[in-house]
C-alpha cells in the first residue's frame, strides 16, 4: 500500500470518525439537509471554516452562487455531491474555491432540488436549467466546463448525455471526482472495499439510491450513466481514490468511455478516500488533485 501524507491520514480519520457516523446515525434526511445548509449544531461549528460566496444569485426560483474572478470569460458549472439527498453550494464552497483559485474561469455552484421530496429527474432538470442560463447570459459552450463530485459527478455525466441527446451545444469538458455512475450497485467494490471506505457505507447505498430514482428504473442511462451509450461526449477527467466503494463506478465508466472513442483522462489516487479533494486546504494529495482539475479545465476552455 502506497504511503500517504500525514495530513491525508488525518483527513481519513476525520471522515471515518466524524463524517461517516453523522451520515449513518443522523435523525433522518431532514436533519442531514439542515446540516448541509449550515443550520444545525455541527454546521455552526464548521461554519467558521467555510469561506463566503463571492456573489449570490437566483436562477428563477433556484439559489446559486458565483465563486472566483468576476471578469473571467469562462465558467465552471459545479454540481455538488451528497447522494442526491444532502449538500448545497455552501457545503462544497471550500472545494469549489480551491478549484477556481488557479483557474482562468469562475464557478457557478447551484442548489439543485434534492430527493426524496424531488426525485429524478428534478436535479437533472435544474442542472440543465443552469447550463441554459449560462448560455443565455453570454457564455459560449467552448468556454464552459461542468464538474461534480460523487452524486454530483453522476449528475455531471447525466447532463452531458442529455445535452448530447437533445442536440444542445456541448461544453468544453466534464470533470468528475469519485463519480457515482451505477445506482444499481452492481460494482464489486461496493462490497469488497466497504471496510476501507472512510466516508460511505456500501450496505446502505442501494436504499439511498432508490430515494433518488424513485419509479424510474435504476438502469435508466440518465440515472446510471454507466448504462448509457457513451459516444461523442466532450473530453472527460475522472479522479478516484483506491480506498472507496465507488472505485468500480469510476473505473468501469472510464473504460467504457474510452472504448466509445472519447478523450477520457483517468487519474487514480492510491489509498485516498471518497472525494478526498475536499481536504485541498491542508492535504498535499488533495491540493495536487485540485490543481490538476484547474489545469485540465484551463487547457480545455477556449
Amino acid at each position: 500500500m502506497k504511503k500517504i501524507s500525514f495530513q491525508a491520514r488525518i483527513l481519513k480519520r476525520i471522515f471515518r470518525h466524524f463524517i461517516k457516523p453523522t451520515l449513518e446515525n443522523a435523525g433522518g434526511i431532514e436533519d442531514l439537509k439542515t446540516a448541509s445548509r449550515g443550520e444545525g449544531p455541527i454546521s455552526r461549528v464548521l461554519a467558521r471554516f467555510i469561506p463566503p460566496a463571492d456573489e449570490k444569485i437566483m436562477i428563477g426560483d433556484m439559489y446559486a452562487e458565483w465563486l472566483g474572478d468576476v471578469d473571467a470569460k469562462a465558467a465552471l458549472l459545479y454540481l455538488h455531491g451528497g447522494a442526491f439527498l444532502v449538500g448545497s453550494p455552501k457545503s462544497h464552497r471550500g472545494l469549489v474555491k480551491n478549484i477556481v483559485k488557479s483557474g482562468s474561469f469562475r464557478a457557478l455552484s447551484i442548489d439543485y432540488r434534492l430527493a426524496p421530496k424531488h426525485p429524478f429527474p428534478a436535479a437533472l432538470e435544474d442542472a440543465e436549467r443552469a447550463y441554459d442560463w449560462l448560455l443565455e447570459n453570454g457564455y459560449k459552450p467552448e468556454n464552459i466546463a461542468i464538474a461534480g463530485d460523487s452524486a454530483g459527478g453522476c449528475l455531471t455525466l447525466a447532463l452531458l448525455l442529455k445535452l448530447r441527446d437533445t442536440g444542445k451545444p456541448l461544453p468544453a469538458c466534464g470533470v468528475t471526482m469519485s463519480p457515482w455512475t451505477d445506482l444499481t450497485g452492481s460494482g464489486t467494490s461496493i462490497r469488497l472495499r466497504n471496510d476501507i471506505d472512510d466516508m460511505l457505507d456500501g450496505t446502505k447505498l442501494t436504499e439511498t439510491a432508490a430515494l433518488y430514482y424513485g419509479d424510474t428504473p435504476a438502469t435508466h442511462p440518465l440515472v446510471s450513466p454507466l448504462f448509457a451509450k457513451l459516444e461523442n461526449l466532450p473530453p472527460l477527467l475522472i479522479q478516484v481514490g483506491t480506498a472507496e466503494i465507488l472505485w468500480d463506478d469510476a473505473c468501469s465508466f472510464a473504460e467504457k468511455a474510452k472504448l466509445a472513442g472519447n478523450d477520457c483522462t483517468f487519474e487514480i489516487y492510491e489509498n485516498m478516500p471518497h472525494v478526498f479533494q475536499l481536504g485541498a486546504d491542508f492535504v498535499p494529495e488533495a491540493k495536487a488533485a485540485v490543481k490538476k482539475i484547474a489545469d485540465y479545465i484551463n487547457n480545455k476552455i477556449s
